[in-house]
């Protein structure tokens, strides 16, 4: 059973993500995120890699103030709460007044 890696809230937003270093490792982080911190967050096509084929797919894409590297979640990764994050995010957004870009439609 999966877990929810995205949990709302009226002015902030916990995370449990992964980040790489320079040598590549990964390593996990939990952020908590007030709305002061997004910078914008878009809803992106991409492809995703299933057996051995590309399919088109789609991505969560936040960018965030104290982070280089944008933070990711994509549909096949966390199918079960998909829809619930970009629900989630699409209110946290329009309440805060934080950028939302949707490229999917």
């Amino acid at each position: 059973m999966a877990k929810k890696k995205i949990e709302f809230d009226s002015t902030e937003v916990v995370l449990a993500t992964v980040f790489k270093n320079d040598l590549g490792k990964e390593t996990p982080k939990i952020l908590n995120l007030p709305y002061d911190q997004f910078l914008k967050i878009s809803f992106e096509p991409c492809e995703e890699r299933k057996l051995f084929k590309n399919i088109p797919s789609e991505k969560i894409v936040l960018k965030l103030k104290k982070y280089a590297q944008p933070v990711e979640y994509t549909m096949m990764k966390n199918k079960e709460f998909y829809q619930e994050y970009k629900e989630g995010f699409r209110k946290f957004a329009q309440d805060n007044r934080i950028d939302l870009i949707d490229e999917t439609k």
